[in-house]
């Protein structure tokens, strides 16, 4: 690549860091909690000792007990728990708001929330991911920031490439993990990864790609494979992210610095 073309490069790299970085930062780091979204929505789930009984209340006594439990309300749903048995879960509204407690089937007693803080909490977090807390327009957001990711997976691959093929990017001073181009170099895969499929499902709903498409993102996207080491490994590299970010910026103000001013003219030594 001639100078001028990298010193380009490395412009459109530079600038998307610093506008995408904290964003990227942020979606890595949501994303990588949730690739065991699964497992810690059953850990969080209550599952309170169920006292038994000969026979289980009818679904009037469940409903009675309720109400004695909570007056004023209005019971719009029981419906049996999977686990444990003898658990039932009750919907109740009182003036517009609808509550959700779990209920012994044998005793008619209140449990608890059936959405305790921790489930909550965690479906707050998956909702974030997908859409800011802001709808349709967090979509497009999203599609935006993953675009950016892309931009800087590719740029980076560019910008990297000299090091690479002469195999500097594998000196003993490189395997730093702090060191941003080498930690860009472990972590463009799911950088890469990442932003493409990401685009693919922030752009599901408004584009309806097909379908093989979307199934596929997703399973990339979450790595949503059943063996667990390989998710933990996708895990850690989602959380790598933040760092390679700070690092960017960190070797951009120090060029900044030394040359004493805003750095953006020319690409980083391979």
């Amino acid at each position: 690549m001639c100078g001028a073309a990298r010193a380009t490069l490395f412009k459109i790299h530079a600038w998307v860091g610093i506008a995408a970085g904290l964003y990227i930062g942020v979606m890595s780091v949501s994303g990588s909690a949730l690739v065991f979204y699964p497992e810690l929505y059953r850990a969080l789930s209550p599952r309170p000792a169920i006292v038994w009984r000969a026979n289980p209340l009818t679904r009037v006594q469940l409903k009675q007990a309720a109400l004695k439990v909570h007056p004023g309300s209005e019971v719009a749903w029981i419906w049996d728990r999977p686990q444990p048995a003898g658990l039932v879960e009750i919907w109740m509204t009182d003036g517009g708001r609808q509550t959700e407690r779990l209920f012994n089937a044998f005793t008619g007693d209140d449990l608890g929330s059936a959405t305790p803080f921790s489930i909550r909490a965690l479906s707050a977090l998956k909702n974030f991911h997908r859409t800011l807390l802001a709808g349709a327009a967090g979509h497009i957001v999203n599609a935006a920031g993953a675009f950016l990711m892309t931009v800087l997976a590719v740029s980076g691959l560019w910008l990297l490439w000299p090091g690479i093929s002469r195999g500097r990017i594998f000196s003993a001073s490189r395997l730093n993990p702090f060191d941003h181009r080498a930690l860009g170099f472990w972590t463009l895969p799911f950088v890469l990864l990442s932003g493409a499929t990401g685009m693919v499902l922030a752009l599901e709903a408004p584009l309806n790609p097909p379908k093989a498409l979307v199934s596929m993102s997703y399973l990339i996207h979450g790595m949503a494979l059943g063996w667990w080491p390989i998710r933990l490994f996708w895990m850690l590299l989602g959380l790598a992210v933040p760092v390679l970010a700070v690092t960017g910026l960190t070797l951009w103000l120090l060029r900044a610095r030394r040359s004493g001013r805003i750095y953006l003219a020319g690409p980083l030594s391979s």
